[in-house]
């Protein structure tokens, strides 16, 4: 399975109306961009990364962005309470500021 059994119905009924949102090409590419590994091309990356994960998250375990966190020689990652999947989408201005000034601590 890619996404754990989600017995929530409300946010199994949101994930669909999101990805029924999303661009059809978008849509049929999602799990084949999710069924490969890219650690070995992320741990070349030697720019700062910036994570942004929210503690609500149904699909990606706190673990999970840890990892990934990991993988990156340089990572910043940025824990947002009470926010899902999207914190892009449920609170964009904090997320660009965030994002900005990130930008400015790493220039």
């Amino acid at each position: 399975l890619i996404y754990p059994i989600i017995k929530d119905r409300k946010l199994a009924r949101e994930l669909v109306k999101d990805a029924l949102r999303m661009d059809p090409r978008g849509f049929l590419e999602n799990p084949k961009a999710l069924s490969e590994d890219l650690t070995e091309e992320a741990k070349k990356i030697k720019v700062p990364v910036l994570l942004i994960w929210g503690d609500k998250d149904p699909l990606v375990t706190k673990a999970e962005v840890e990892e990934t966190a990991k993988v990156f020689k340089k990572s910043h990652l940025v824990i947002l309470n009470s926010f899902g999947h999207c914190p892009h989408i449920d609170d964009p201005e904090r997320v660009f500021k965030i994002m900005e000034d990130f930008i400015e601590e790493v220039l």
